[in-house]
């Protein structure tokens, strides 16, 4: 079914674990972080640049789940598993090459998620309902229809690693910034700059915010330390805790 491919493809774009990491880098990652040969005589400078990281103690904020002394690659992975191991919460991918994509979905315990796609192409929006092995979905304005397949491939990607996430968990010279308030939730805010390797095809800067109470991922923002003309590129991963709408069959 088209739906089906169509999406598959964007959620294992949006959720990659190392063992998709080749797949990704074909396609999703190679179009927002590289740019045609030819253009590369024609880059200009961004205004993108690494923030210097404050001085920071642990006395102010009481208990906490992560410190100021803990390795920031070892917190960023913490937190990463705990984002998979948990079974509510809601996240959104935004991309932006020019025009902006989104994706939003909810994961309300270990068998019910809701994904909403928007894409920035002529693709129409669609919704994809998962409860155990029944599957629901919608094309735009359309009615719901349940699939005929069961959506095993839904739960198993919805609960992978995200890219920055794990790109951050990787890289040794990870450095701990600043505080920083992430949709109400207080976090230390990582910062990297990573050189072309991998599924990376140019230096890009790489910010994580992880909760500080309890150590779970808040965001990530990717984007090119330089970029070609004017056009804005980012990749955004941002997600919250609790309040996450009921997933209920919608036939």
């Amino acid at each position: 079914m088209k739906l089906k491919a169509s999406a598959y493809v964007i959620l294992v774009a949006l959720l990659i674990a190392p063992a998709a990491m080749r797949w990704y880098a074909r396609d999703h990652v190679r179009r927002l972080l590289s740019v045609e040969p030819s253009a590369w005589s024609d880059r200009v400078e961004t205004s993108e640049a690494l923030d210097v990281p404050q001085v920071l103690t642990d006395e102010d904020i009481g208990p906490v789940a992560i410190s100021v002394k803990d390795n920031p690659a070892e917190v960023v992975n913490k937190a990463a598993w705990a984002l998979i191991a948990d079974n509510m919460h809601s996240c959104t991918s935004e991309r932006i090459e020019g025009s902006l994509a989104e994706t939003v979905f909810h994961v309300a315990g270990p068998n019910r998620v809701h994904l909403l796609n928007r894409p920035s192409d002529s693709q129409p929006p669609y919704e994809v309902i998962v409860i155990g092995t029944n599957q629901y979905h919608h094309d735009s304005d359309g009615p719901w229809q349940k699939d005929a397949q069961d959506g095993l491939h839904y739960l198993i990607v919805m609960h992978q690693i995200p890219l920055g996430f794990f790109l951050g968990s990787q890289n040794k010279d990870l450095k701990l910034i600043r505080r920083d308030d992430i949709g109400g939730s207080s976090t230390f805010k990582y910062e990297v700059l990573l050189h072309p390797a991998g599924v990376i095809t140019r230096d890009t800067i790489l910010d994580i915010w992880i909760g500080i109470k309890d150590g779970l991922p808040r965001k990530y923002l990717m984007r090119p330390l330089e970029k070609i003309f004017t056009r804005t590129e980012r990749d955004t991963f941002t997600c919250s805790y609790g309040n996450v709408p009921d997933i209920e069959p919608p036939i």
